[in-house]
């Protein structure tokens, strides 16, 4: 082999590792990565569309009690631990048929405070969604004192504490984008001594 040939041979070479090198740094190599969700951010009053689902967020509030009307058809107060922060908000599917299963605060340390299970009544995360119709509710979390400042709320089709399949066969793109809605909270109102829960109401129908 001339020199030549073997010159082109180790520049063939170098380049196939940095290839290789810049692929294995580009392609997430575990679980949490290949799952990060991709996330949309809004603020309370405007439209986040994420992916396969979409949500007006209308107004954040807090309350130091909340009365509702549990499954009897009888009045209930609500005493947080904290202080209950209520998100009022619409949200409609893209695609089909979906729940939008998971709902939580994260917290300006990295905490992720999820939507309490106390309330009896339907929610915005206990709705089915259906594509072309809206469906109004509330979120309901039940947050600590320290925690109030910075955060964000999240709404995910994700359902919290996903098993974990390590072994099993990704997509071919190496990852698997799940769509989360990030309203961010800011500066939050005073805690109001008590909020009623809104009824229910009939879906929306989308406007042509």
């Amino acid at each position: 082999m001339t020199a030549l040939p073997k010159a082109a041979a180790w520049v063939a070479a170098l380049l196939l590792i940095a290839a290789g090198v810049w692929v294995t740094e580009h392609t997430p190599g575990d679980y949490d990565e290949r799952n990060a969700p991709l996330v949309t951010r809004g603020e309370p009053g405007r439209s986040i569309v994420a992916g396969t689902f979409a949500l007006e967020a209308r107004d954040v509030r807090t309350a130091r009690s909340l009365r509702m009307i549990d499954t009897q058809d009888r009045p209930v107060v609500l005493r947080p631990d904290g202080v209950f922060v209520v998100l009022n908000a619409r949200a409609t599917s893209l695609r089909g048929p979906m729940t939008l299963a998971t709902a939580f605060i994260r917290t300006a340390d990295g905490r992720e405070i999820y939507a309490t299970d106390r309330i009896t009544s339907p929610t915005l995360v206990t709705a089915e969604l259906e594509p072309g119709f809206w469906k109004e509710g509330v979120v309901v979390v039940d947050v600590p004192l320290d925690a109030l400042s910075g955060g964000a709320l999240v709404l995910s089709p994700r359902f919290p504490e996903p098993v974990r399949e390590p072994d099993r066969e990704f997509p071919p793109w190496g990852f698997e984008l799940t769509p989360e809605a990030e309203v961010r909270l800011g500066a939050l109102p005073p805690p109001e001594d008590q909020l009623v829960l809104p009824e229910p109401v009939p879906d929306e129908q989308e406007q042509p």
